[in-house]
């Protein structure tokens, strides 16, 4: 049953993250969260946040099929660009879990294949 195409409507919250990548130097990160699916892209900013960013931001998807991908991505926001610290890929199945209701775990992201938060 859990291979089955189910749709609806998904609200996910963003809490929070523990970075292990650093990007500055000098001053601290201001982290931008970016959840996307397909074409839709929702983002969060936290400035100055540091390693230790909480978001607590609500992202809603309307889902076709449970097993679509969704990535979430950490970036550092600079003046003229941004660094990314890293992302996870997964399915909303992975995300909404067992139950099909309600969920709350801790995900790891990477950067080039490495740990970073």
């Amino acid at each position: 049953q859990q291979n089955q195409a189910i749709s609806g409507q998904i609200t996910i919250i963003v809490c929070e993250a523990v970075l292990t990548r650093d990007t500055e130097v000098f001053s601290k990160m201001d982290r931008i969260v970016s959840a996307t699916m397909v074409q839709v892209i929702q983002d969060a900013t936290l400035e100055g946040a540091g390693k230790k960013p909480v978001w607590n931001h609500k992202i809603e998807f309307n889902v076709n099929n449970i097993n679509d991908n969704v990535r979430f991505s950490v970036f550092d926001k600079d003046t003229f660009s941004s660094d990314t610290i890293g992302e996870v890929k997964m399915t909303f199945n992975d995300i909404i879990g067992r139950d099909n209701n309600y969920f709350i775990n801790w995900y790891t992201i990477k950067f080039e294949g490495k740990e970073a938060g």
